[in-house]
């Protein structure tokens, strides 16, 4: 919960909707995989924040004007 708090901080920061697909897309993006010798039941991955973060600086700077799959505020 407070990887996506972050996500939507930062987008709104920046004055740009951010969906909630797209919180989760970026979140399952910038995650790695476990170590091959994890066990199973662990989750899809390791949790990479400040990846998400920078995907999400990313399509921010590719396009100003991007809505991130949210509704317009403006």
């Amino acid at each position: 919960a407070a990887s996506a708090a972050l996500l939507h901080s930062r987008a709104q920061r920046r004055s740009a909707a951010l969906a909630p697909e797209t919180v989760k897309q970026l979140l399952i993006e910038s995650a790695h995989p476990h170590r091959p010798d994890t066990p199973e039941g662990n989750g899809g991955g390791i949790l990479d924040t400040a990846r998400a973060l920078a995907l999400l600086d990313q399509a921010l700077d590719a396009d100003a004007s991007i809505e991130l799959g949210g509704p317009d505020d403006g």
